[in-house]
């Protein structure tokens, strides 16, 4: 995992333990971390650098380019 998905996860895990949520939901976060994860190693492993810092901020530039990348 890079050291930005170790961040996230991280982010998830403390907000999920502040706020008590469900197992579903929770699940829920995990899969988008798994996603997220793998759409930012597979960006820098190619060298679109700049597409994982628009996917960061452009939701639906975000979906297109995991749509690209075959990430569900």
């Amino acid at each position: 995992m890079t050291r930005l998905g170790q961040m996230i996860y991280a982010a998830g895990e403390k907000i999920g333990r502040e706020i008590g949520m469900s197992e579903g939901r929770r699940k829920g976060i995990e899969e988008t971390q798994r996603k997220m994860n793998s759409l930012i190693n597979a960006l820098l492993s190619a060298n679109r650098t700049s597409d994982c810092l628009r996917a960061a901020r452009d939701e639906a530039y975000r979906e297109k380019i995991m749509e690209e990348l075959g990430i569900r």
